[in-house]
C-alpha cells in the first residue's frame, strides 16, 4: 500500500514537472530575447522583453526621431476587436532620459513624470527598484487604461508607458504585466542584447504630434 502510495506520488510529481517545463519552454518560446536601450556617454541600460514578438510589433519610427537626451522604443499590438467593433492597437512605449535637473530619487522621478501628465490614479505601488501606478485618463474620445512604471539607477530614468482602451484591458493584462516585470535598468555590459531595428541604437525624440487614437499615448506622456 505504502509502495503503491510513493509509485503514484512520484508520478504525479513528475507529470507536474513535465507539465511546468512545458508551460516555461511554451512562454519562452514566445518571448524575445532580452533587448537593451541605451544613452550616449552613459553606462546605464535599460533591458525588457517583448513576451511576444509575433503581435508585437516595433513602430518607433512613426513617433520618434534622434535627440540626444531620450532614447525610447514604441510598439504596437496587432489590433484587438472591442465590444462595439473598434479595432484596438493597445501600446507599449518605453522611455529613457537623463534624470532632469533637481529630481534625485525614484520617488522625484515617478512625482516628477506624474505631475507632468496626471491621470486618474487608481493604485499606487512602490517596489523599492520600481514604482507602478495604474489608472485612466480620457483622450480621443475613449477612456484609456494606462499601466505605467518609474525606474532609477544613478542619474537615469526609465518610464515605461502602457495604454489600451480600458474596455480591451483584460485582453492585455498579463503582457502589459509581463513589460513590466522585465523592465530593468543595469551597468551596461560588454555584450549588448539584440536590439530592436529601428530603435535601439538611436536617440530619439517625438518628430511629430501624435494622432489622439487607440494607436498612440497622449503626447505629453512622451517628453
Amino acid at each position: 500500500m505504502n509502495i503503491r502510495l510513493i509509485v503514484s506520488n512520484r508520478i504525479l510529481f513528475a507529470t507536474l514537472l513535465f507539465i511546468g517545463s512545458h508551460v516555461l519552454l511554451q512562454s519562452a518560446g514566445k518571448a524575445s530575447k532580452e533587448q537593451a536601450l541605451s544613452l550616449p556617454n552613459n553606462q546605464i541600460q535599460a533591458r525588457f522583453v517583448n513576451p511576444d514578438e509575433s503581435i508585437w510589433k516595433d513602430a518607433t519610427q512613426e513617433v520618434y526621431q534622434p535627440q540626444p537626451n531620450l532614447n525610447a522604443v514604441m510598439l504596437k499590438r496587432l489590433p484587438i476587436r472591442d465590444k462595439d467593433g473598434v479595432a484596438v492597437r493597445p501600446v507599449v512605449s518605453i522611455l529613457l532620459m537623463p534624470l532632469p535637473e533637481g529630481v534625485t530619487s525614484l520617488k522625484d522621478f515617478s512625482d516628477f513624470k506624474q505631475n507632468k501628465n496626471p491621470m486618474r490614479i487608481e493604485t499606487s505601488i512602490d517596489h523599492g527598484d520600481k514604482i507602478i501606478i495604474q489608472g485612466t485618463i480620457e483622450y480621443g474620445g475613449a477612456v484609456h487604461r494606462i499601466v505605467r512604471a518609474f525606474l532609477v539607477e544613478g542619474n537615469v530614468g526609465l518610464d515605461l508607458i502602457c495604454d489600451t482602451y480600458d474596455s480591451v484591458y483584460a485582453s492585455v493584462k498579463d503582457d502589459f504585466n509581463f513589460w513590466i516585470d522585465s523592465a530593468r535598468l543595469t551597468p551596461r555590459s560588454s555584450r549588448t542584447p539584440p536590439a530592436l531595428p529601428s530603435a535601439l541604437s538611436q536617440h530619439l525624440a517625438i518628430s511629430a504630434p501624435l494622432v489622439v487614437s487607440a494607436q498612440a499615448v497622449p503626447l505629453s506622456f512622451l517628453r
